[in-house]
């Protein structure tokens, strides 16, 4: 059944999504989004990108080449959350059914509500990567409690596709542990808080460590381990679409929770600080090619692999000069 929604900034936002939407690069999937939320100082934004070559890669690369095994490409969900300055109980517009990975970063981004603009279940790319969406993609943000929203712009109209059960929002089995250790970073300090993840960690779990800064510039050491999406059990039944899980899958790697988890709440993370205990996946490394800053990433000096680790892409970006690579 249609409602007339009380809020109309969805359709506001939605509004700034399409009409940048034509002006993403990519030459048949075009997709933009729009998010929209409060800042750590209370004062409403929206950001809206397209899904786009992050500036750094199509300079190094152009825009044929492959990363590894992935294209160049920056979603525009993912694009926004990397631009925002919090993203916890944000909202988000789409004009396209978004991809599984999408969804997990939607997740550990905090959002609360995804609206998607009811033309974009006509368009080819929906057709051709609706089972995507309705398999696996839905599942993963109703699971996390986010609702899902059509957005009929011309009547102004906003309708449910999927809400969660009223009071429903999981609580996290594997949350990010933040700490404040003061005003300066150093490499000193650096090492020690790697020590301490290790234990708490163990020496086979992929993580994160970085050291990051909050709006009134205090340090604080930030770590996430690599765990399935929000609300996802361990034993988890397949999605239904064949081979689906081939290409995606439910789990959340370490990067991509440090990036989309800093943006949650609201710390900076400094590009100096950041160690991986295995090499990140392709698609971790691209999303990380977003944020402005040269990153050095310092890996274990073992460089452990997991099966969604990347060699080949990090030795691309690295042979390009877009990160710097110490092991330690």
């Amino acid at each position: 059944m249609t409602s007339i929604h009380d809020d109309l900034l969805p359709i506001a936002a939605m509004e700034r999504a399409v009409d940048i939407v034509l002006s993403s690069p990519h030459p048949t999937s075009k997709v933009a989004a729009a998010l929209f939320g409060r800042d750590q100082n209370g004062d409403d934004y929206i950001i809206a990108r397209t899904n786009h070559w992050p500036e750094k890669i199509e300079k190094a690369f152009g825009t044929d080449a492959r990363i590894a095994d992935s294209s160049g490409t920056i979603h525009a969900e993912t694009a926004c959350i990397i631009a925002a300055p919090l993203t916890k109980d944000a909202s988000i517009c789409v004009t396209d059914p978004f991809c599984p990975n999408c969804a997990k970063n939607i997740v550990e981004a905090g959002i609360k509500a995804v609206y998607i603009d009811h033309k974009g279940f006509k368009k080819d790319f929906a057709a051709r990567r609706g089972h995507d969406f309705e398999n696996m993609s839905l599942k993963i943000v109703e699971r996390a409690g986010i609702a899902i929203f059509e957005v009929i712009r011309k009547d102004k109209i906003i309708q449910p596709i999927q809400l969660p059960k009223s009071g429903y929002r999981p609580k996290s089995d594997n949350p990010p542990l933040i700490n404040e250790i003061g005003l300066k970073t150093s490499t000193k300090i650096f090492k020690q808080e790697i020590e301490k993840a290790k234990k708490i960690y163990g020496e086979d779990e992929p993580f994160v460590v970085a050291l990051s800064r909050d709006k009134h510039d205090h340090i604080f050491s930030i770590s996430f381990s690599a765990h399935r999406s929000r609300g996802i059990r361990n034993e988890e039944t397949p999605a239904p679409a064949a081979k689906l899980e081939d290409k995606y899958n439910y789990t959340i790697p370490p990067l991509n929770r440090l990036m989309m988890g800093a943006h949650k709440h609201g710390q900076c993370v400094s590009p100096d600080y950041v160690y991986l205990s295995h090499i990140p996946s392709a698609r971790e490394l691209i999303n990380l090619m977003g944020e402005q800053d040269i990153y050095t990433l310092h890996l274990d000096k073992r460089k452990n692999e997991t099966k969604y680790a990347s060699p080949v892409a990090l030795a691309q970006l690295q042979k390009a000069k877009l990160l710097k690579v110490k092991f330690i």
